[in-house]
């Protein structure tokens, strides 16, 4: 059996270096994480060889999803250690898409019969409302990577590496979000747009200046079993551990991440509302987005979108 890397692996940087704000705020368009499925079944994310991968970027951003332009590559990997997956050799797969789209970036891989690699990395650079730039060395260190054209738009390197199945141990399955609560009510509607006026509506209510809980309940078997290998011993039949990214366009989260695992089934969030203080908050509220994405860390994705309204 062929060892299963641990991924889908996620770099996303910025042309212009970290931002000060919060990890989960949403205040700009931005790369949150990157969907794997197999071609004809999409509740997997490892493909055999001679199948298809297919990957399908997640963007968002506080108003409507800017069209983007994107340059992304599919190859094996390189032999280093450390860092974001880069390519080890000229890339057998290409997607290049220099006019805007409104459809979320995605690559179409078939992956080779005779593929050998543990993994396949993808590699590319995405660009919201400007033109990606296609002068990128896929074995470069993606550091010196920038993604726009010009200074038009908002950029972000992407690289990913998804394990390969050789055989049955191997596979992997995507997990589910089955809903998320704040103050106890389900959120069930998707707001496209934040800072929208919604007072009175059918959007659960937050108050300025409330703290409410909030908790994001998995699919029931999200969490599969799979063979953890440990250095010098047998492998571990263990159960997946599930990382969840928050997101939000206003307001304060008291964590970024939250886990499902065996001690806590059903993590819980604290969502402080605050408005901006150079924007002050509207007699008919605003809506606010908030997006969770759940990774199995083994190449498993799930993407959940929901809104809410603050209110004065």
């Amino acid at each position: 059996m062929k060892r299963a890397l641990f991924t889908v692996v996620l770099l996303a940087l910025t042309a212009c270096g970290e931002s000060p704000d919060p990890g989960y705020l949403l205040n700009k368009a931005r790369v949150l994480g990157a969907l794997a499925t197999v071609e004809g079944d999409a509740t997997r994310s490892t493909p055999q060889p001679g199948e298809t991968l297919q990957i399908e970027w997640v963007l968002d951003a506080p108003g409507p999803i800017p069209a983007s332009t994107y340059f992304l590559v599919a190859c094996t990997p390189s032999a280093q250690q450390f860092g974001a997956p880069v390519c080890g050799d000229t890339p057998f797969q290409v997607e290049v898409q220099t006019e805007p789209q409104e459809t979320p970036p995605q690559i179409t891989i078939p992956v080779p019969a005779d593929y050998a690699a543990d993994s396949v990395v993808i590699l590319g650079a995405i660009c919201m409302g400007g033109v990606v730039t296609t002068a990128i060395d896929p074995t470069s260190s993606v550091e010196e990577l920038r993604p726009c054209a010009t200074a038009e738009g908002v950029g972000q390197i992407v690289s990913a590496s998804v394990a390969v199945q050789y055989d049955a141990g191997d596979r992997n399955l995507r997990p589910g979000i089955a809903r998320v609560t704040l103050g106890g009510v389900e959120l069930t509607e998707e707001v496209t747009e934040s800072r929208q006026a919604c007072a009175g509506g059918s959007l659960p209510e937050v108050r300025l200046d409330d703290e409410v809980m909030m908790t994001l309940e998995a699919v029931a078997g999200s969490r599969e079993l799979y063979q953890r290998e440990i250095p010098g011993a047998d492998p571990e039949e263990v159960s997946e551990d599930l990382q969840n990214s928050l997101f939000v366009t206003e307001g304060t989260l008291d964590r970024r991440f939250t886990f499902v695992d065996d001690d806590t089934p059903v993590p819980d969030f604290e969502f402080l509302a605050e408005a901006d203080s150079d924007d002050p908050l509207p007699a008919e509220g605003r809506t606010v987005k908030f997006i969770a994405v759940m990774r199995d860390r083994r190449g498993g994705v799930d993407v959940l979108r929901r809104g809410f309204c603050l209110v004065p």
